[in-house]
């Protein structure tokens, strides 16, 4: 059936019901598509800029072998044979990989061919409500300020306790600023990749610093103590001299000191 499908791309690229599992072979060929250039751009490759064109990506093998979950020797397969089907044009550098679709839809070739009452440039405009588009049906990005306060990133500490939050937030960011994106809920977008972290372990914080209470069974004293450390293991109460233990040990042996008075 002629015609194009319109997606949206944060609700549904971003969600992770596409990026949970594995990627089929049909869902990495419309991936390409999502991480195209939608106009003309750059990427930074070992100091070396390189131009990229609508309709191109310069993701290396390795970056798309770890959003895909493939093995390296599956994507070169792969693109070879979208090379073979025609699909894509693929140019090897020292530096980088440039993939070309051949099938992709300039903008003004869209709007000519667009099904129903929502034209390209509407879609565009809904996408990008800062920015303005041209006669051209390109958009140019206006440089906005997008940042999340330090409250708010303390509630998704609080929120989400595994995840180091800070280092999260920072590789959000520039992952937003090397795909030009810009989101009307930052907020909600910034979730969303939280979610991703929690579900791939992804950005665990570092738990060295988090106290964690110790308990003597022979006074009931406690003491708070960094996780994971020697302390932790090997306190002695200055009480009574007896160990200090995890509470989940304190309980046990609280309950079988108990059991052996009453026998």
């Amino acid at each position: 059936m002629p015609g194009f499908t319109q997606i949206p791309n944060d609700e549904v690229f971003d969600d992770p019901l596409w990026t949970a599992d594995k990627f089929t072979k049909g869902q990495a060929l419309i991936d390409l598509y999502k991480l195209a250039q939608f106009q003309n751009g750059m990427v930074h490759k070992r100091g070396i800029i390189i131009e990229l064109m609508p309709g191109q990506l310069g993701w290396s093998m390795e970056s798309l072998r770890k959003r895909w979950m493939w093995s390296r020797g599956k994507v070169s397969r792969f693109l070879k044979y979208l090379e073979k089907a025609g699909h894509i044009e693929l140019q090897k550098t020292n530096v980088s990989s440039t993939i070309t679709l051949k099938h992709w839809i300039h903008n003004d070739t869209a709007n000519k061919h667009a099904n129903g009452t929502q034209t390209v440039s509407q879609t565009t405009r809904k996408r990008y409500p800062n920015n303005i588009v041209n006669k051209d049906n390109t958009v140019n990005i206006e440089k906005r300020e997008s940042t999340l306060s330090k409250e708010e990133l303390s509630e998704f500490q609080n929120k989400y306790p595994g995840i180091d939050v800070n280092q999260s937030y920072k590789k959000f960011n520039l992952n937003m600023k090397e795909k030009g994106r810009v989101f009307e809920d930052l907020v909600a977008a910034f979730e969303k990749w939280l979610i991703r972290d929690v579900e791939r372990g992804w950005n665990p914080r570092d738990k060295s610093n988090d106290l964690v209470t110790i308990y003597c069974p022979g006074c009931d004293s406690k003491k708070e103590v960094k996780r994971g450390t020697k302390e932790e293991r090997l306190t002695f109460c200055k009480k009574c001299g007896q160990p200090m233990l995890g509470y989940n040990f304190f309980k046990i042996e609280k309950n079988t000191r108990k059991n052996n008075k009453v026998e």
